[in-house]
Order: structure tokens, then C-alpha cells, then sequence
């Protein structure tokens, strides 16, 4: 009996060793697919980020190359207009945009005269050497730092090779990584490898819109939410050898699961992404997959580790309950991978009809707004009346497309752009908003009340949007032949949160529409009169809500609507106990010329 027992006992042990071996690794294995996979999609949304950044600054620089070639000639004036739409919010790394233009040393002094009269008039060419010069001769810095003008780019190889390769194909091209010449005086520590993307202009002289973009500044905005703190990203550019241009290193590298490496196509250039999964894609432990496998696939067996009487006993139930439990999980899992299948379809086709709105539409959009603009002029004093009015027609059409496209973009990445919080004085930015609206141009001036603001944390950028989408709404949604009136105000709500009211007196909202009129493309009755896309409520709601905000609409007593939507406060100033006492904010009262 003794020896039975013993034998029993024995085979308990062995059991269980073997049970909890068997958990160990198979929750091992299903630890290890998890962060696998989860790494899989996290390397292919960064290589998509990547790929859609570098494409938003190829487009934009291909705008303004387009619509350079159409004026007979390219001015101080109208390179300003040209490049306005690019500003730091749309291409957050770029550095600057410069017209460059060609010379060789015997015409570098008529070259001067010449861009002095177009342009700057202190303007001083500075060749270096003998041969071809490249100057930059207009520049729209889109940094802090002043403008670079009569640099010769001949002394730097990576300026120079750059340019002549897009002058010899006729395309765009971006240079090898170096360091710009307008970081120069900036500490070494400070001075970022960059890149210049060169666009060739079709004039009679070789000519070049170039933009300037640094490379730590370009993979931040790129990855920055894709990668979050999930990934290690490495930027390198291929050449004579494989140099790293920028890194994105948040947390520890985990070794457990190998990188992914992969090529990106740039203008007639490549770039090499190299992905390593970081510590946080770990299970919650945090002491690594191994270990974590160990300690879940014991814990399990201790769980199942029951008498062996007992085991035999209800083997047949417990196999039954495993069954039905694996077929249910099997089907939560594959409901799961369908839901995730359908969002990542969602998103590449939300990318991918960006792409096509940005690149297919407003370089074309771009060259017809051109060539309207040089009817009107060289031709102002041979067309006929019904003439002018079919050209005045052809270019409110191409204004009102542009503002559509503007529109569809913005709505697009109002969820993707890079939410950099700070914290805004919201009387200041009501209060330039409200300048710009009262200054346009009307017959009937809009007035415009605001009473105290606050402080809020936000992005500033994103904030405008909301403030001028609300207001800009109020002031155009009014009937014809009244002045619009609009009152903006704040009031605390709660330790941590303000509430924003603009309320105005026009057409209004019918109470069976407010529920969505925050969906896109959904315009209420009664705005079929005034134009508009639908999208700029949609722009809104999720702008708040990136906030961690909330906005509803509700009637205005006396007509018109009420709009609400919650922001959150500013830290406190810490309290003063020395020194004179400070005067606390006064209200902001800003009217219209009508009042």
C-alpha cells in the first residue's frame, strides 16, 4: 500500500511538472504571436506615416514649382503668394522655401541688378570660386530664423548635386543628408542632418523652387503618434555607406522579437526605415516574454494541479467546458481580426483618398487658378464684357473648389495631426480671429461680443480651427440684409474644465437636425443658400473631442443657435506672497465697425 501511495504521489508530481511545462509553453507561444503581430501592424502603419509625410512635402513643393511656371515672371510679391499655404503646422520640419536661380561668374553682377529690382533690393550675390553659382534670390522662411539670400549652394556638394540632377531630369529630386547652411550658427549639438528637395521651374533660365527640411524634426511629426512608445525607428539614407540621419528611441529596446527593416522611395533617392519593437509591447509584467510565459503556464498548473481522484473524475466536464470555452474564444478572436481588418482598410482608404485629392486635384486646381489670373491681366483690354463676367465666374469656381479641398483635408487629418498641447491665452486668439472676420470686407459689418477668456491647455492650431469655424459660421449663416451678431463667452466648469459659448442670431438649426448636424457632409435646411461643405462642424466635434472635450448645439432664445463645447483649464498660477498685488485679466469687449 505504501509503495502504491508512493507510486501515486510520484505520478502526481510528474503530472503537474508536466502539465505546467505544456503551459508554459504554450502561453509562451501565444505571448510571443501576440507581440508579433501587434509589431507587424505597428511597422506598417509607421512605414505608411513615413510614406504619406515625405508625399505631403513632394506635393506642396510640386504646387508651388507648378504655379511658378505660369507668370511671365516670378516677383518678391508673387513668391509670397505663392508659398503662403506653407506654413510649420502643414510641414512641420521644413526649415525654409527658396527661389534659386543659376549664374555664371561673368553675369553674376547683371544677375544681381536683376533680383534686386524683383526682389530685395540689398540683395548681394556671394560666388564662390569660378563657374556656376546657384544663389537663392527669394526665400519664405517657415522656422524663426531670418531669411539666407545670395548664398551660393555650388559650395555645398549635396546642395549642388542635387539641383543639377533635377535640372538634367526635369524632375523633383532630394539631396544626400547634410547639414544646412542657415544652422550654422546654431550650437553643434543643435545642428540636425537635413535634406533639400529640388523642384525644377520651367522658365527660360534655369530655375528651382527648393525646400529645405531637417531630419530629426521630419521623423518626429512622421512617427511620433504611429510609433508612440511601442517603437524603436531608425532613418538612414543609402550612398557610398548607410548613414543614420535621425532616431526615435523612447523606452528600451526589446530583444525577444527581431526588427523589420524596410526601403522607402523618396524623390530619385531611397531611405531605410529600421523598426525594433521597444519594452512596451511586453506583456504588463514587464520582466519579458520567457519569464512571463513561466510564471502564467505555473500559476495555471497550480490552478489545474488538483488530486489526481479528483482530475479522473471530472476530466470529461472540464474537457467539455475547454472545448466550448476555445470555441467561443476562436470566435471572439476571429471577430476581432474582422474588426481590425475593417479599420485598417479604413484608414489606408482615408490615406489613400487624401493622396489622390492632394495630388490629383490641387496641382491641376493650382495651374488653372495661373492661367485666369494671366487672362485677366494680359488680356483686360481686348475681352468683352460677357467675357469678363465668364472669367470672373471661372475663378470664383476654382476659390470655391480650393476651399472644398482645404476643407476635405483638414477633416482627414484632424485626427492624425500631431497634438502639440500648450497653454493658450484664448483672449488673444478670439480676439485676432474676430479682427480678421470684422476687417473682411462687407456692407453690413458684423458685431461681435466677447466677454472674458480664460487659459486653456490645447494645440494653438487646432484651437484656431474651432474658434473660426464656430464664429465663421455664426457670421455667414445670417439673413441677407441684417448685420450678423455674435456673443462669445466662457464660464468655469468643474476644477479642470471650461465651457465655450458662441451664440448667434442666425438662420438657426431645426431641433430635429441638431443631433447631426456634427456629421460631415451634412448640411441642415435653410444653408443651401450660402455655401459651404458640410465639413466644418465634423472639423470641430473632432477637435474637441481630441481635447477631451464634448460640443453640443442648442437654440438661441430670441433665434439663432447656441453652440457649447468644453475645454481644459490651464494649470493654476501659483499664488504671489510678496511684491505688489497683480491686477487680475480684464474683459475683452470686441465689436464690429458697424457698432
Amino acid at each position: 500500500m505504501e509503495r502504491k501511495g508512493s507510486i501515486l504521489a510520484l505520478s502526481g508530481v510528474v503530472l503537474f511538472l508536466t502539465v505546467a511545462a505544456a503551459l508554459a509553453l504554450a502561453a509562451g507561444q501565444v505571448l510571443y504571436s501576440r507581440a508579433e503581430a501587434d509589431f507587424a501592424r505597428k511597422s506598417e502603419v509607421i512605414e505608411r506615416s513615413v510614406t504619406a509625410e515625405i508625399e505631403r512635402y513632394r506635393v506642396a513643393l510640386a504646387d508651388v514649382a507648378a504655379a511658378a511656371s505660369v507668370p511671365e515672371k516670378v516677383d518678391a510679391a508673387a513668391f509670397a503668394d505663392l508659398t503662403e499655404p506653407l506654413t510649420r503646422r502643414r510641414l512641420p520640419g521644413a526649415a525654409a522655401v527658396n527661389l534659386v536661380v543659376a549664374a555664371a561668374t561673368a553675369d553674376v553682377p547683371t544677375v544681381q541688378r536683376r533680383w534686386r529690382a524683383l526682389g530685395d533690393p540689398a540683395l548681394r550675390l556671394r560666388p564662390v570660386g569660378a563657374g556656376q553659382h546657384f544663389f537663392s534670390v527669394l526665400s519664405r522662411p517657415l522656422d524663426d530664423r531670418p531669411p539666407r539670400l545670395g548664398v551660393d549652394a555650388a559650395k555645398v556638394p549635396e546642395a549642388r548635386d542635387v539641383l543639377l540632377r533635377a535640372q538634367n531630369t526635369g524632375q523633383m529630386a532630394i539631396s544626400r543628408a547634410y547639414r544646412l547652411l542657415r544652422d550654422s550658427e546654431l550650437p553643434v549639438a543643435e545642428q540636425q542632418l537635413s535634406f533639400v528637395l529640388a523642384a525644377p521651374v520651367a522658365r527660360n533660365e534655369p530655375t528651382w523652387v527648393v525646400m529645405a527640411f531637417r531630419g530629426t524634426d521630419f521623423l518626429r511629426e512622421a512617427i511620433g503618434l504611429a510609433a508612440g512608445d511601442e517603437a524603436d525607428v531608425t532613418l538612414s539614407e543609402f550612398g557610398t555607406s548607410v548613414v543614420t540621419v535621425a532616431e526615435w528611441r523612447p523606452e528600451r529596446v526589446d530583444d525577444a522579437l527581431p526588427g523589420y527593416e524596410t526601403t522607402i522611395d523618396v524623390p530619385q533617392r531611397a531611405w531605410q526605415l529600421d523598426i525594433r519593437p521597444t519594452v512596451s509591447l511586453l506583456p504588463p509584467t514587464g520582466v519579458g516574454l520567457q519569464v512571463t510565459a513561466t510564471i502564467i503556464g505555473t500559476v495555471l498548473a497550480l490552478v489545474l494541479a488538483v488530486p489526481i481522484s479528483v482530475l479522473w473524475i471530472a476530466r470529461e466536464r472540464a474537457a467539455r467546458q475547454v472545448i466550448r470555452a476555445t470555441d467561443e474564444l476562436r470566435a471572439d478572436i476571429h471577430r476581432r481580426e474582422q474588426i481590425e481588418h475593417e479599420l485598417r482598410m479604413r484608414e489606408v482608404e482615408l490615406v489613400g483618398f487624401a493622396g489622390v485629392v492632394a495630388h490629383d486635384l490641387r496641382a491641376p486646381l493650382a495651374m488653372v487658378t495661373g492661367y485666369v489670373e494671366v487672362l485677366r491681366d494680359e488680356t483686360a483690354g481686348l475681352l468683352t464684357e460677357d467675357h469678363r463676367v465668364f472669367l470672373d465666374r471661372l475663378q470664383a469656381g476654382t476659390h470655391r473648389m480650393h476651399s472644398m479641398l482645404e476643407d476635405l483635408l483638414a477633416y482627414a487629418t484632424a485626427d492624425s495631426m500631431p497634438l502639440r498641447a500648450t497653454e493658450v491665452d484664448l483672449s488673444g486668439l478670439v480676439a485676432e480671429i474676430v479682427g480678421e472676420l470684422c476687417a473682411a470686407p462687407s456692407a453690413l459689418p458684423p458685431h461681435i461680443q466677447v466677454g472674458e477668456m480664460p487659459r486653456v491647455v490645447g494645440d494653438p492650431t487646432l484651437l484656431r480651427q474651432i474658434f473660426y469655424n464656430l464664429v465663421g459660421n455664426a457670421v455667414k449663416y445670417t439673413e441677407p440684409g441684417a448685420p450678423a451678431t455674435v456673443e462669445i463667452s466662457a464660464v468655469q466648469q468643474g476644477p479642470s474644465a471650461y465651457r465655450v459659448e458662441i451664440a448667434d442670431r442666425g438662420i438657426g438649426i431645426p431641433p430635429d437636425q441638431r443631433a447631426h448636424v456634427f456629421d460631415p457632409f451634412i448640411r441642415v435646411a435653410g444653408s443651401e443658400r450660402f455655401p459651404g461643405t458640410g465639413l466644418g462642424l465634423a472639423i470641430v466635434r473632432r477637435v474637441v473631442e481630441r481635447h477631451g472635450g464634448r460640443i453640443d448645439v442648442d437654440g438661441n432664445i430670441g433665434g439663432g443657435s447656441r453652440f457649447r463645447f468644453t475645454l481644459p483649464a490651464a494649470p493654476a498660477a501659483p499664488t504671489r506672497t510678496e511684491g505688489p498685488e497683480m491686477a487680475g485679466p480684464s474683459a475683452l469687449s470686441s465689436r464690429g465697425h458697424g457698432d
